[in-house]
């Protein structure tokens, strides 16, 4: 499931370096246990999508990512199926089997 969801993060991370990609693979591994693979893409997209920095940044901000995906779904304005807008009428990540 990890590099499932790393094939759809931005380009930046998919093209890191073998060393780092295992890496960013283990962190992507552990943060599935607590987010849905769809939200933890999203979220990607959305706040790690600076191609422009070095390659340990990578994973800090990676993490970052994490803390804010985890803060704003627990204040309610994230999904934590799919990391959008908690309002949306149905969540297609159910559909799309995205969702814990």
């Amino acid at each position: 499931m990890a590099a499932t969801v790393l094939a759809g993060l931005p380009g930046h991370y998919r093209d890191t370096p073998p060393w780092l990609r295992s890496r960013l693979l283990k962190r992507i591994s552990e943060a599935l246990v607590h987010h849905a693979p769809l939200a933890v893409v999203d979220y990607c997209a959305k706040f790690a999508a600076d191609p422009g920095f070095g390659d340990y940044e990578h994973l800090r901000r990676f993490d970052d990512v994490l803390r804010k995906l985890t803060a704003d779904v627990a204040d309610g304005t994230a999904c934590p199926g799919c990391g959008r807008d908690p309002r949306h009428p149905f969540c297609a990540a159910y559909i799309e089997g995205g969702c814990r």
